[in-house]
C-alpha cells in the first residue's frame, strides 16, 4: 500500500491520511459442512468452484485515530455459476496508549 499523511507534524489524534494499494490472495484449502433431514450430515472438501486466486483493490482514509477502510476485488469468486464479488468495508481504532 501506498500510504500519504497530510498532517505529518500534528499528533496522532490530529491526523489526516491515506493509503491506497492491492492486495492478492491465494485459496489454499476450502471445506463446506452441511446438515439436512434427507441426506443427514454432509462434508465437502475442494475447490468447491471458487478461483484460484484473488486481486482485490484496497483503500484506507485515517482521521484521527480512527480508520475507515474498503476492499474490492476485480472479478467473481466463483469460476462459473453465480457472479459475486467479493468487498469488504470497516472500521479501525488505533492508537491506544
Amino acid at each position: 500500500m501506498l500510504n500519504f499523511n497530510f498532517t505529518p507534524t500534528n499528533s496522532e489524534f490530529r491526523s489526516f491520511g491515506l493509503s491506497v494499494g492491492i492486495s492478492t490472495s491465494y485459496l489454499y484449502n476450502s471445506r463446506q459442512k452441511f446438515i439436512s433431514d434427507s441426506t443427514g450430515k454432509a462434508k465437502l472438501k475442494g475447490d468447491l468452484g471458487l478461483e484460484d486466486f484473488k486481486l482485490a483493490y484496497v483503500g484506507e482514509v485515517k482521521l484521527g485515530p480512527i480508520s475507515l477502510y474498503g476492499s474490492y476485488a476485480t472479478k467473481s469468486m466463483f469460476k462459473k455459476g453465480l457472479d459475486q464479488t467479493p468487498y469488504a468495508v470497516g472500521l479501525r481504532f488505533g492508537s491506544w496508549y
